[in-house]
């Protein structure tokens, strides 16, 4: 009669599992197929949002280029601009979020002459730095030095490298009231590797220790400090981080309130840890997009 009885519930708790499988199956499916949809929602809003913006900015640019800076109406355009530009940026970052979920983004890694490439990026704030009074160093070696120390190619998507250059350099900015923002761009070794550093450090309100594992979460904002801008959405660093790991890379933050911010974004050196299929071999230069917005609130 025991034995009868353990063979019942032995059967029971496979029964049990089972249907326990299933339940997690169905749920894994429905949970597919709602972020499926929700990634269909992001690309729709955001191409129907996109297409009148960009309409928009253009016959205001030509308003703006046809008033005199002094004109009475000119600060109520720029502050047009401004916030058309950060909206357009918003749905840039929604656009290529979804493209990373569905697997339709279009990456092309091609040879890159990164210290040039950095350079004319990073140069784009030196005069919004300027005028805010804070000190921007460029630290960047010239093209022989670096490439005799790094001794192979550099391998970069151009419009990864610059949404990752250009959301680091605006935070910097913004979270910086004085002192110095300095770039940095140099070989290292990490887990015995040789590396291409990008290192973007600054004297800012930094970022509270509790923050600091959550910073690349999608979404997450961290409380607001002493900041030039409190706008935000969470979506830059997330988006900065998933670009790097696309290149088989990683970034690493260090900070300390009311000191500054040390972001390092690590590069693989050569294209064998690249998928072949998305390199383009041959050297073409490809122009920086200036339609970035530069702000800081």
């Amino acid at each position: 009669m025991e034995f009868l009885k353990l063979i019942v519930n032995h059967m029971n708790s496979c029964l049990l599992h089972t249907r326990s499988i299933e339940e997690e199956r169905m749920r894994y499916k429905a949970l597919a197929g709602l972020n499926h949809q929700k990634v269909m929602f992001f690309q729709g809003i955001s191409h129907e949002l996109k297409t009148p913006l960009t309409l928009m900015l253009s016959p205001l640019e030509d308003i703006i280029n046809a008033h005199p800076q002094e004109a009475p109406i000119m600060p109520h355009l720029q502050i047009i601009r401004r916030n058309a530009r950060r909206l357009l940026k918003l749905i840039n970052s929604l656009l290529q979020f979804s493209n990373i979920e569905s697997n339709k983004l279009e990456i092309c890694y091609r040879e890159t002459n990164i210290t040039k490439f950095t350079r004319e990026l990073v140069s784009n704030f030196k005069n919004m730095a300027e005028t805010l009074g804070l000190n921007y160093v460029i630290d960047i070696p010239c093209r022989d030095d670096f490439n005799q120390a790094v001794e192979d190619k550099v391998y970069l998507d151009h419009d990864m490298y610059e949404t990752i250059v250009f959301n680091l350099c605006s935070n910097a900015l913004k979270h910086t009231w004085n002192g110095s923002i300095i770039i940095r761009l140099y070989p290292d070794y990490k887990d015995k590797k040789k590396m291409i550093v990008l290192e973007v450090s600054d004297t800012g309100v930094g970022i509270p220790e509790l923050a600091l594992p959550n910073i690349f979460q999608r979404f997450y904002r961290i409380k607001p400090q002493h900041s030039r801008s409190y706008e935000g959405t969470g979506i830059g660093l997330a988006l900065v981080k998933e670009f790097i790991t696309c290149h088989g890379g990683d970034i690493t933050v260090t900070s300390v309130v009311n000191k500054g911010t040390t972001f390092k974004c690590w590069f693989p050196i050569g294209c064998e840890h690249l998928p072949t299929n998305k390199i383009h071999f041959n050297n073409v230069e490809i122009p920086i997009n200036n339609g970035q917005e530069l702000y800081t609130g």
